[in-house]
């Protein structure tokens, strides 16, 4: 068990790490701007920074990358209860809806794929139970054991500040202790929370724990991702700069006695030369030149570069100019494709749905009802499981490209009926698939093969599938 002064140095030790997911997410939740203020102050001169602070492009490509890598939960996902009876599965019901699970796991999983690690957290607030998902800013899991060193025997959680001290709680599988940033135990707090005896009841971590990283407790943060957002706005930002700059052109004179020459519309300039030469007076202009194209272009081609070192292929939309780049980054992010990214998410989190209604229906369930906390009809079955069973995920198709791919295997006789409309439509159950084989079957009136428009009626009966 972690002693107060050993806490106190574990976040001190992880202060760095903290600030980066906070950065990280703050940047996600759409505060870019001022991390792009920070950056361009730090390159350019106070003169120049005073200028371009007023021209920052705030383009943030973070959000919709990590949505179009968090898919996994926003199809069908079926669970289904394995060596459990008719109350088993009543109860997994109940829970799903009473926790909005789906919900609540998209969102572990797009902090999964923003900071590579997540914390799940179930709890009870006024008499129903939810989920927590812990931010990754607010969290430190700590592996003791040298044999495992990726499973956290302890996980801090940052509490936040009570007077002017940061407070830490610490849960163990054998214990819990509120302490405080100079090392002391707050048995006040402990009081409060109805845990003054710091126990844990339930015998092991009331977390879930999921992580990239295949060696160590914390993986490592993805300075890539970091870099490269806040790169493109702000190379976005120098070409407004430039541009700003290259709206007016700069005016010399050579060899000219008159002064304080006014610049406006009908002056009249007369000019005199200089008496001390023999050179003819001139009046020229400097207008700046920015090659756009080319920094653009050098700007997609870094994009495209990093998305491939995610797994993701990005789309081709051509040459990016100034009239079609805001269109065109939307596009390569639009249409790129996270078939193997989503391949790995699936299976990383089936292992993480076992491991949570483990812990909800074998731990929390059982101590949420002896101690009042919610009202459920039912108990759980010793014994029982619950198997999760995500949708197949596919590489990015149009929809008529799939109904022709599978309309060919089942003329071939590579497939059955039932296998084509399983593929099409992967989010339907084999009862609804079912149901649509029998609808299928009443609209042909004359038999014979399936044909694409047998298989593509499958879109009909689900519109949404695209």
């Amino acid at each position: 068990m972690l002693t107060p002064i050993d806490v106190v140095n574990i976040v001190k030790d992880h202060a760095a790490y903290l600030q980066f997911n906070h950065t990280l997410i703050d940047i996600f939740e759409n505060n870019l701007c001022r991390y792009i203020e920070e950056d361009l102050q730090k390159q350019l001169s106070d003169a120049s920074f005073e200028q371009a602070r007023h021209r920052i492009s705030p383009i943030n490509i973070l959000p919709k990358v990590i949505d179009k890598l968090t898919n996994i939960y926003q199809t069908t996902v079926n669970r289904s209860v394995e060596d459990g009876t008719e109350f088993d599965r009543a109860l997994l019901s109940w829970y799903e809806d009473e926790m909005g699970i789906n919900e609540s796991m998209n969102s572990g999983n797009e902090m999964y794929n923003l900071c590579n690690a997540a914390l799940l957290y179930p709890c009870v607030k006024n008499g129903a139970p939810y989920l927590m998902v812990v931010e990754n800013d607010r969290f430190i899991p700590y592996a003791a054991d040298p044999l495992q060193p990726t499973t956290p025997t302890d996980v801090i959680l940052l509490g936040g500040k009570v007077g002017d001290v940061e407070t830490y709680w610490v849960f163990s599988a054998d214990g819990f202790f509120v302490s405080d940033s100079r090392g002391d135990m707050r048995p006040d707090i402990m009081a409060q929370m109805g845990n003054l005896a710091g126990i844990n009841p339930i015998g092991r971590l009331p977390f879930v724990y999921v992580n990239s990283s295949k060696r160590k407790i914390l993986p490592k943060q993805d300075s890539d991702a970091m870099k490269i957002v806040r790169l493109i706005p702000t190379m976005l930002s120098d070409l407004n700069l430039a541009a700003m700059f290259q709206s007016f052109s700069i005016i010399y004179g050579i060899n000219i006695t008159d002064e304080n020459l006014k610049f406006a519309p009908n002056a009249f300039w007369r000019l005199k030369s200089d008496n001390t030469t023999d050179a003819k007076p001139e009046i020229g202009t400097i207008k700046p030149q920015v090659d756009y194209p080319q920094v653009l272009s050098l700007i997609e081609a870094q994009l495209s570069m990093w998305l491939g070192t995610k797994g993701i292929r990005a789309s081709t939309v051509g040459a990016l100019t100034q009239d079609n780049f805001s269109s065109g980054i939307s596009k390569v992010i639009d249409e790129m494709d996270t078939f193997e990214a989503r391949q790995k998410q699936v299976t990383k989190f089936k292992d993480v749905e076992k491991e949570f209604w483990d812990l909800m229906l074998n731990y929390m369930h059982p101590y949420w009802t002896a101690t009042g906390q919610i009202d459920p009809v039912y108990t759980w079955t010793k014994g029982a499981t619950v198997r999760t069973e995500f949708s197949v995920q596919l590489p990015l198709q149009t929809r008529g490209q799939v109904v022709k791919d599978v309309k060919e295997e089942y003329t071939a006789g590579f497939t059955s009926r039932f296998r084509a409309l399983k593929k099409l439509n992967p989010e339907l159950s084999d009862y609804q698939i079912e149901e649509l084989l029998e609808e299928i079957d009443e609209e042909r009136s004359d038999g014979g093969e399936a044909t694409e428009s047998d298989l593509g009626s499958a879109e009909r009966a689900n519109p949404e599938s695209e």
